[in-house]
């Protein structure tokens, strides 16, 4: 009777964890990139997806970023891959979360 109670739950973790991956757009709540130029064509990026999104999926994202802020040419380093790790408790079950992301620089090789 205890495991009926808690199938709302465990029902609602598994649709979220099996919506869509995060697609490609400013960050908010399932995820996205975030960008902030710190001088004339230069810039910090990172992209975070939601937990089902690949980490090859999060890196093509910020790339199509940093190509969009240096209209296609640039320079890059990776400073972070590191996967957001958040555990979520519900009624006595325990759901590991796993949002992969990607912080760097970028430096257009044409700035405008």
């Amino acid at each position: 009777m205890n495991w009926l109670k808690k199938k709302p739950i465990l029902l609602s973790i598994t649709l979220l964890l099996t919506a869509c991956s995060t697609p490609y757009k400013p960050y908010g709540f399932s995820g996205g990139y975030q960008d902030e130029k710190t001088a004339e064509g230069e810039y910090n990026l990172s992209y975070v997806g939601n937990g089902v999104t690949s980490k090859e999926k999060v890196r093509k994202m910020w790339h199509r970023r940093a190509a969009e802020l240096c209209d296609g040419l640039y320079d890059f380093e990776y400073l972070n891959e590191d996967d957001i790790n958040h555990t979520l408790f519900t009624g006595g079950a325990v759901v590991p979360l796993y949002f992969p992301q990607i912080v760097g620089t970028v430096t257009c090789q044409n700035p405008q």
